[in-house]
């Protein structure tokens, strides 16, 4: 899972490292995330970060970049805890 994914620039490199891997990704922005979902062939989520939309557990959680646009990044560091298996 990629918290702030942006246009999917962070899934393009894992996809293109590790094509086996079930990417996810969650982004605010509408456009960013169509185009995220169109180039990286992952699941894009929109919306803020609620920890329970996805329904499952991550093996990784990366939040580059998301971290300095939170207003709460100690929540939101909680938040990615919790995803971890």
């Amino acid at each position: 899972l990629e918290v702030g994914c942006g246009m999917g620039l962070g899934l393009s490199i894992l996809r293109s490292h590790y094509g086996h891997l079930e990417l996810y990704g969650l982004e605010t922005d509408y456009d960013c995330a169509r185009e995220a979902e169109r180039a990286t062939r992952a699941v894009i989520h929109l919306g803020e970060f609620p920890g329970d939309r996805f329904g499952k557990a991550f093996d990784l959680v990366v939040c580059f970049r998301a971290l300095a646009a939170s207003s709460d990044p100690d929540g939101l560091l909680s938040q990615c805890a919790r995803l971890l298996r």
